[in-house]
């Protein structure tokens, strides 16, 4: 037997030729098809990640809990929450002293 793996007829000695046959090669297919599974499988993976995301964010905003309940009622940071631009600056005083200090 001959091994002659890229030629489309081989002869022998006596000239007697034989036809082979053109051999498909899976290698490139069979790589791409794996890296589309995969691909596809990475979207859905990503894509219920983003959605369970989303569902936890959308429960977390509806909550029944008020914005001072969530500061604290006595906390400086309560001012941010205010309309009053006496309030937002004495907050922001204290945040950029507390940067400094710490």
């Amino acid at each position: 037997p001959l091994d002659c793996p890229d030629c489309t007829m081989c002869c022998n000695s006596q000239q007697e030729c034989d036809v082979t046959a053109a051999t498909t090669r899976f290698g490139t297919r069979a790589a791409a098809g794996v890296g589309l599974v995969s691909g596809f499988l990475c979207l859905v993976v990503l894509a219920s990640l983003l959605r369970r995301q989303r569902k936890e964010l959308q429960e977390y905003l509806s909550a029944e809990s008020d914005a001072y309940d969530t500061v604290g009622k006595n906390s400086v940071y309560c001012f941010f929450l205010s309309n009053s631009i006496t309030a937002w600056v004495l907050a922001i005083v204290v945040l950029v002293a507390q940067v400094i200090c710490f």
